[in-house]
This record gives structure tokens, C-alpha cells and sequence, in this order.
């Protein structure tokens, strides 16, 4: 599980009062404490493989290569 959101307690549709008490636990509770820290490490590794010599640059030139070469 990601754990980068909240659930929404729906019964037969969704209300504004299940949206309201699922931003109050994302704002104030401990769930939402969860989800920035998630967040911050999921940032984290983007950065790292997004960067030059991240796994994501290197799959990304060795397809440019791959291509340039036939």
C-alpha cells in the first residue's frame, strides 16, 4: 500500500461531510502526518532517479541509444 490518502466513508453517495472529515484527519490527525512523511519519501526517490545517473535517466538514454541505433 502507497499510504499517500484517506479513505472517504461512503454509505449510499458521497457527502459533504464525508469529504470535510476525511480533510480534517489529512490536515490534522495522525493519517495525515502519514501521507506528508509518504509523501516526502516517495519525493525523495523521484529526485534520486529522475537526476542525472538516476535509473530513470539511464533508461530513458538507453532507449534514445537503442533507437539512434537502428
Amino acid at each position: 500500500m502507497w499510504k499517500v490518502g484517506v479513505r472517504v466513508e461512503v454509505e449510499d453517495k458521497l457527502t459533504r461531510g464525508g469529504i470535510q472529515a476525511a480533510i480534517e484527519r489529512l490536515m490534522d490527525g495522525i493519517e495525515g502526518g502519514v501521507v506528508r512523511d509518504r509523501m516526502r519519501e516517495m519525493g525523495d526517490v523521484v529526485s534520486k532517479c529522475t537526476t542525472k545517473g538516476g535509473s530513470s535517466d539511464l533508461a530513458l538514454q538507453d532507449l534514445v541509444d537503442f533507437i539512434k541505433s537502428s
